[in-house]
Parts: structure tokens; C-alpha cells; sequence
């Protein structure tokens, strides 16, 4: 579920995002929408990008600063920005089938919950985990 490349490139180049830019991710819902948002940038060769501790909530726990408009001085402009995905970093259902078929050594994490890993909470046509995973 990777973004094209070119869409994902002209998307952080409209943001101001160029290869040389520090991304910090956060989200309001426990850090799954950001850690995405950093696997994504991992997958295609982004590397400096970090994911805030404790999120939205952390932030204004501490009694941050939050506004609802942007702040045209921190607008940056249109940023150049070159990304190539690299395959070590992402792996398809195809080839991860291959890899438990073929007994390569690999360790599979499941980072759902206890019950999706279980079987008892369906979200798919089938419950359970993958063959192998943690």
C-alpha cells in the first residue's frame, strides 16, 4: 500500500520537503497514522524523519502551543525532491510467501492487536496471523 512515487514526491515538494529536510511525524491516535507516514518515507530512501514521543497529546499535555491556520512565515516554498524505493525496505505478500516456503530465516512481527492476531477480532475475509509471525 505504497503511494507512486512521483504522487508521494510532488506531495512533500508542494509541503516544502526536499531531501536534505528533518520530517517529525506525530498524530492524535497513538502513533500508528505517523509511524506509517515514516515507514512510507523509509520505503522509498527518506531517512531523516522522526516520530514525536507521545504524539499530539504529549505536546499539548505540556502545554505547547496548537493553532488551526498556517503560519504563512513557515510556509516554505515548493522544494525539490528526489525519492527511489528501496526494495530492502518493503516486501509483497508474493515475496514474503516465498520466503516462509523457501525456510528463509526471517522474523515476521504481527503489530496488531492480541485479539486480530488470535483470530477472535476479524477485520479480512479470514482472521488469524501470517504463518510464522510474532
Amino acid at each position: 500500500l505504497l503511494p507512486d512515487p512521483d504522487t508521494l514526491a510532488e506531495t512533500l515538494s508542494a509541503l516544502g520537503i526536499g531531501n536534505d529536510s528533518w520530517v517529525v511525524a506525530y498524530d492524535q491516535s497513538g502513533g500508528a497514522a505517523a509511524s506509517r507516514l515514516i515507514w512510507t518515507l523509509h520505503a522509498f530512501g527518506f531517512e531523516r524523519c522522526s516520530l514525536l514521543t507521545g504524539g499530539l497529546q504529549a505536546w499539548t499535555s505540556a502545554g505547547y502551543e496548537t493553532g488551526d491556520q498556517p503560519t504563512p512565515a513557515l510556509t516554505p516554498p515548493p522544494t525539490p525532491i528526489a525519492l527511489s524505493p528501496l526494495r530492502e525496505n518493503a516486501v509483497n505478500s508474493d515475496e514474503l510467501l516465498q520466503k516462509i516456503n523457501d525456510g528463509e530465516e526471517l522474523l515476521v512481527i504481527d503489530a496488531r492487536s492480541r485479539k486480530e492476531f488470535l483470530g477472535l477480532d476479524k477485520r479480512s475475509d479470514r482472521g488469524g496471523r501470517i504463518p510464522k509471525a510474532q
